[in-house]
């Protein structure tokens, strides 16, 4: 599972996830996950996982999104930090409609 990209702090996504404060991600029609599953954690695409790190799965829920819906403040802090109109702002450049 790909994880590139900063949070407003500076710290990396990963980092975030090994700190244990960044514990949700949104992916788009991803169907390849499995709930109980463990995923490596990459900074890109063909790139080695982290070697001391993996995702486990415990929840995998369906959303509509619509450009301009903001996030909850609890569910945005969970992603990595940000803001709701932050957390837009990133989720739209990295999945462009």
């Amino acid at each position: 599972m790909i994880f590139s990209g900063t949070s407003p702090d500076g710290e990396t996504h990963i980092e975030k996830i090994k700190k244990g404060t960044k514990t949700q991600t949104r992916r788009i029609k991803r169907g390849i996950y499995r709930i109980g599953h463990s995923y490596s954690v990459q900074k890109g695409r063909e790139v080695k996982g982290e070697s001391d790190i993996r995702i486990v799965m415990d929840k995998i829920w369906s959303e509509i999104h619509h450009v301009g819906d903001l996030i909850s403040e609890k569910d945005a802090m969970k992603e990595r930090g940000y803001t709701p109109k932050q957390y837009e702002e990133v989720f739209t450049e990295l999945n462009p409609h």
